[in-house]
């Protein structure tokens, strides 16, 4: 069966496996020819259950014509400054900016299939085995086909969005806490502990505060950016573990995924380094 189907063949699959899906919505051709804007986004729907907390949105910005044409994602409702600078970058160079919109306020996600109530970060959900062992409660049989399906409607706008386009690569928007002020959580040089692990190359530089870094999934692009840049960037392995992230899927699908991971409430630095990705691919 063909990963690209129309939403009334979702709709036909979602029933096979008793699925509550109520809204399904992709993204139309169309869309890459139209301006929408953080005012008036494109906004596709999904219904996991018919609660309020069962509506699921991904809204999307375009700015297509200008001098960088590339594809953001944005997953985690707190990570607000990643949010506004992504938004801010699409507007100003070009490209298109998909950004998840739940009913939570948090970085989890949490919806209530029949009578149980599941919690989940979206960004551990991309696999089949981060699915299953990274939802809480663990769901049933029932309900992680639910699930499933909702991960599959991701998935299907993701790539998408990244169709007919000079430059494919899939960039994710993050922020992370401060290490200097919170204990190491996440950095360029927690990553650099993951060499062998998760990790193949770090690349460090000195000049950059430690919380600013990318993730790569393909040598070429990592070359490319410590060629051009010489920027805190880490290159996953071929096989790293498999924790449900939406870099694990891209590796999978062999698709060139880029992490942005900048700090919070550093305006300057999320949006100089979503700028340097946008200069390397620039369209024109």
């Amino acid at each position: 069966m063909k990963y690209f189907f129309s939403a009334l063949s979702c709709l036909l699959f979602a029933s096979l496996f008793g699925s509550t899906a109520l809204a399904i919505s992709e993204l139309p051709p169309s869309y890459r020819t139209r301006v929408y804007t953080a005012e008036n986004p494109l906004v596709l729907e999904y219904r996991l259950s018919s609660r309020p907390d069962g509506l699921v949105k991904l809204k999307v910005l375009n700015y297509p014509g200008l001098k960088t044409d590339l594809f953001f994602f944005h997953m985690h409702e707190n990570e607000v400054t990643a949010k506004a600078t992504g938004s801010e970058a699409v507007r100003k160079n070009g490209g298109t900016f998909m950004y998840l919109d739940h009913s939570g306020t948090g970085r989890n996600m949490t919806v209530r299939l029949d009578n149980v109530t599941y919690e989940f970060d979206p960004n551990r959900i991309f696999t089949d085995k981060g699915l299953r062992e990274r939802t809480s409660p663990t769901p049933t049989a029932a309900h992680f086909q639910k699930l499933k399906l909702f991960v599959n409607w991701l998935e299907r706008n993701i790539l998408l969005g990244r169709q007919k386009r000079k430059f494919s690569t899939l960039v994710a928007l993050h922020n992370n806490t401060d290490d200097d002020a919170h204990g190491e959580l996440l950095s360029i040089l927690t990553e650099k502990k993951l060499i062998d692990i998760d990790n193949r190359l770090v690349n460090i530089n000195p000049q950059w505060d430690i919380d600013n870094f990318f993730i790569a999934t393909q040598k070429p692009t990592y070359d490319r950016m410590v060629q051009t840049f010489n920027p805190n960037i880490s290159l996953i392995m071929e096989r790293p573990r498999d924790i449900g992230y939406l870099s694990n899927w891209a590796i999978n699908r062999q698709i060139d995924f880029v992490t942005i991971e900048a700090q919070h409430s550093d305006s300057v630095a999320n949006r100089r380094m979503i700028e340097l990705v946008q200069s390397l691919n620039r369209s024109r």
